[in-house]
């Protein structure tokens, strides 16, 4: 036999201007009249709502979706907040339209601002006091005064029960701000959130950071403590954002700049320095497909040089050096190595089988006083001449 069941609609006026998704709000005061009435008249309602104090959003939703069906897309999180409140004894302070009201502000609240420091003077734009609401339960808190399951409610927003820790917080607002507009937390020691971030860095560096707050800051970023240097976090995030945004990383030279910094030429130093670099920095810059064998920077290879440029060359070593060059001799041409000798005897062999063009022959022959073939012939033009 199944359990009965039955099924309620409740019509509600959401008034102009109002949070039509504020369910803890008064326009859903006759709802909750409803519910605190079958609350004290079954008690039994408890083991059909979510659990506060192990409350899974799977868990959640799937109560939600079995037990409480609303015509509009409200967040399973403050359905499962406003059935809680439903289940407790309706004979008690916990469900009180003030502090219904006060929970509704501070979801409101930490839904903007992603934390619940509010200040003690704030007033919400509805016109709810939340600065005397919050501080009014962190009195009622300290004196021993608010009920565990209000507790639990708080808590399950962030509330700040410690002012110090609330100031700690603030901070902590700061950081993930900065975080997400530079995709980073190397913020500069001269500013307000980059002198605080180095002063967690040192107290997590003298083992003296709580451990809540080291855990804080690491689920904010795995990096905080800049293990390769705040410069090079700075500059490598600046790379990555550069390159997230769609840019080539081909396009890149060594005399790039963003913002102002010197990219090319930092991103030249980690490739010169590529063994000398920490793993992780070596794993942070392959998953920008940057490495050494990918190099975007390395000059690209020079075209292979005619048979005309490669007789002016060797017309200049004639001049230079008074005499033909021995077969593995070499020259340096704008950073490149020619390797003049091993040409010139190719070039003689060719003509030897007869296989060398006949304009590339006399080309040659004139740079000579005889035989160009003959290993000791002298340069047509002997006189010194510098490169």
């Amino acid at each position: 036999m199944s359990t009965p069941s039955a099924i309620r609609r409740d019509p509600v006026y959401v008034p102009p201007g109002a949070d039509g998704e504020n369910i803890l709000g008064t326009a859903y005061e006759p709802v909750w009249a409803i519910a605190c009435a079958l609350a004290s008249h079954d008690h039994r309602i408890l083991e059909r709502l979510p659990d506060k104090a192990n409350r899974l959003p799977r868990e959640t939703s799937d109560v939600i979706e079995r037990r409480w069906h609303f015509d509009f897309t409200v967040h399973p999180e403050r359905i499962a907040r406003a059935m809680d409140l439903a289940s407790f004894d309706p004979r008690e302070a916990a469900v009180s339209r003030t502090r219904r009201l006060g929970l509704a502000a501070a979801q409101s609240y930490r839904d903007e601002h992603g934390h619940l420091d509010v200040p003690t003077d704030y007033t919400d734009p509805t016109g709810y006091t939340l600065g005397t609401f919050i501080t009014t339960m962190r009195d009622a808190a300290k004196a021993g005064r608010l009920e565990p399951d209000w507790t639990a409610e708080l808590d399950a927003l962030g509330m700040i029960w410690d002012k110090r820790d609330a100031a700690w917080r603030a901070r902590l607002a700061a950081a993930a701000h900065y975080l997400r507009t530079h995709g980073h937390l190397a913020a500069p020691a001269t500013t307000a959130v980059g002198a605080w971030l180095a002063e967690q860095r040192h107290h997590a560096a003298k083992n003296t950071l709580d451990q809540a707050r080291a855990d804080a800051l690491t689920a904010l970023a795995a990096d905080w403590r800049l293990p390769h240097g705040a410069d090079w976090h700075r500059k490598y995030h600046l790379l990555r954002a550069h390159l997230a945004d769609g840019s080539d990383p081909g396009a890149l030279t060594r005399g790039t700049l963003l913002a102002g910094v010197k990219i090319g030429s930092w991103l030249h130093r980690q490739f010169t320095t590529w063994p000398a670099l920490h793993p992780g920095q070596q794993q942070l810059m392959t998953s920008l497909g940057l490495t050494p064998e990918s190099n975007p920077l390395a000059p690209a290879r020079p075209a292979r040089r005619t048979f005309e440029q490669i007789v002016q060359l060797l017309e200049l070593f004639l001049h230079r050096e008074g005499r033909a060059p021995a077969a593995r001799e070499t020259i340096r041409v704008d950073g490149d190595t020619v390797k003049i000798g091993a040409w010139l005897a190719k070039a003689r062999t060719k003509h030897r089988a007869r296989q060398l063009d006949a304009g590339h022959e006399r080309l040659v022959a004139a740079l000579f006083d005889g035989d160009w073939t003959d290993g000791a012939v002298a340069p047509a033009v002997a006189a010194p001449t510098a490169w």
